[in-house]
C-alpha cells in the first residue's frame, strides 16, 4: 500500500518568505522546514509543510491586488486613508516618501512591487521635512503624500517626547497634522496617550463580581413562601403537587395514677397532695 496519499497530493507554489517559521498565500499558512533566504520562492508543498525549492522572481499581478502610495518608516500609506506594514523582500531600504506599489498577497501582508517614477512633489516634501515645515502652502502634494508626510511629522514629534506612535492610532489625522505642522502633531500625542491610559486603567480595573440572589430555605416543615404572592406552577403535563403544609397533631392525655398503697396501710395520692 502507498502510504504517500493519506499524506497530500505534492505541489509546487509560489509564496514570499518574509521570516519566521511559516509562509502564508493561496489561502494557506504551511510550515517551513527549511528556512531560506527572504524573498520568492518556489516551494514544495505536501499536507501542511513547505520546503523551499529555489528562488524565484515576483509573480505577474494578474490576479493579485496592487496597492500604490508613498511609504515611510516601513509603512506604505495609499489612496482612502490606507496605511499597511511594508515588507521588502530582501530589497534595499527605500528613501522616505518614494512612491511604490505592493501586492496584497494575503491580509497579513503587503509585499513591496516596486517603485513608481517621482515627481518634484517628493523632493518639495523632503525639503519640507528638514524644517518641519507644514504642507498648507504647498500644491501638488498627492493625497497619500500628505498622509505620509503627517506620519512623519508625528513620528518625529514623537521621538522627542520619547514615546511612540503608529498609523492605525492617528488614521483620522494625519492629513491635518501635515497641514498644520507639529503643534498639531502634540495635540494628537497628547489625545493617543490619553487614550493608552484609559485603555490601561479599564485593563487593571477588577471586573465586578456578579450579583448574588439569596434563595431562602425555608425550614423543614414550614409552609413555603414565595416573593410577591407567586404561586409555583408545575411543568406542563406534571401533577401539581401541594406545597407541604405543617398540621397540629393532638396528643393524648396524660393518663391520671390511681391510688398507691403506702407501707402504712392508708391510700396515698401520688401528686395530689392527699393525706399520707
Amino acid at each position: 500500500m502507498d502510504y504517500r496519499k493519506f499524506l497530500g497530493k505534492e505541489e509546487r507554489l509560489l509564496f514570499p518568505y518574509l521570516g519566521g517559521p511559516t509562509v502564508e498565500g493561496h489561502g494557506r499558512l504551511l510550515r517551513v522546514k527549511e528556512r531560506p533566504a527572504k524573498g520568492w520562492h518556489t516551494f514544495r508543498v505536501v499536507g501542511r509543510n513547505a520546503w523551499p525549492v529555489e528562488a524565484a522572481s515576483a509573480p505577474d499581478a494578474a490576479g493579485v491586488p496592487v496597492v500604490r502610495g508613498h511609504q515611510f518608516g516601513g509603512f506604505l500609506f495609499g489612496e482612502g486613508g490606507y496605511a499597511g506594514e511594508l515588507e521588502l523582500t530582501g530589497e534595499g531600504e527605500l528613501e522616505a516618501f518614494a512612491p511604490c506599489k505592493a501586492y496584497r498577497w494575503s491580509p497579513n501582508d503587503l509585499i513591496l512591487a516596486g517603485t513608481d517614477f517621482e515627481s518634484e512633489a517628493e523632493g518639495q516634501v523632503r525639503e519640507a521635512l528638514e524644517e518641519s515645515r507644514p504642507l498648507a502652502s504647498l500644491r501638488g502634494v498627492p493625497g497619500t503624500l500628505r498622509l505620509a508626510y503627517g506620519f512623519a511629522l508625528l513620528a518625529r514629534r514623537a521621538r522627542e517626547l520619547d514615546t511612540f506612535v503608529t498609523p492605525a492610532e492617528a488614521s483620522t489625522q494625519l492629513v491635518a497634522v501635515a497641514e498644520m505642522g507639529l503643534s498639531q502633531a502634540s495635540f494628537v500625542l497628547q489625545r493617543i496617550r490619553q487614550e493608552r491610559a484609559l485603555a490601561a486603567a479599564r485593563v487593571r480595573a477588577p471586573a465586578p463580581a456578579a450579583a448574588r440572589v439569596a434563595t431562602p430555605i425555608a425550614p423543614y416543615g414550614a409552609t413555603p413562601v414565595f416573593p410577591y404572592g407567586a404561586t409555583p406552577i408545575a411543568p406542563y403535563g406534571a401533577t401539581p403537587v401541594a406545597p407541604y403544609v405543617a398540621r397540629a397533631v393532638p396528643l393524648a392525655p396524660e393518663p391520671t395514677p390511681g391510688p398507691v398503697r403506702s407501707d402504712r396501710g392508708g391510700p396515698v395520692w401520688k401528686d395530689r397532695g392527699g393525706p399520707v
